[in-house]
Formats: structure tokens, sequence, C-alpha cells
């Protein structure tokens, strides 16, 4: 979950969602990534699997790779539909 780069650094590596696009070089990161809940079954199915392109062709298998952490799914704060500019 928590990497160290060469100048030593704490860093770590989010997912926020499973797009193909977003999650093929996840296997880069062996120590482990944080993944958003949301997505768990998909991830992990995804794993392995060829992605499709439009055209219908299919692209490289995605590198299975470590989740460490599930990230959990919280609400987003907003602002009541009653208040209006003057009230922020």
């Amino acid at each position: 979950m928590v990497s160290a780069r060469r100048d030593k650094l704490p860093y770590y590596v989010i997912c926020t969602h499973s797009h193909y696009d977003h999650i093929g070089s996840n296997y880069q990161f062996p120590e482990g990534i944080c993944f958003g809940g949301a997505d768990a079954v998909f991830t992990q199915s995804a794993q392995g699997q060829r992605r499709p392109y439009k055209d219908g062709t299919w692209g490289d298998a995605i590198q299975p790779f470590t989740i460490k952490t599930w990230l959990q799914a919280r609400p987003w704060l907003t602002t009541p539909t009653s208040a209006t500019s003057s009230d922020m």
C-alpha cells in the first residue's frame, strides 16, 4: 500500500474505479494498491481478462495485481437545495 520511491518518499497508489485503461499498469506496483470498493467484483474478475475495443478487436490481458486495501464508498457532501449564495 505504501511504497518507497527512489527518493525515499512514501506514496499511495489509489484506483477509484476499474476501467481497463485505468488498471492496466497496476501490476507495476507489486507492494499493492488501494482500490475503490464499489467495483470490487468487476475489478477481481478483470484481472487476466483482455480488454475489448470499440472496433471489435481485443487488447492485451490485464496483468494480475495486488490489492492491499479496499476503500469504502462515502456519500458525497451536498449543499441543501434551500441554500442560496448569500447563505454560504
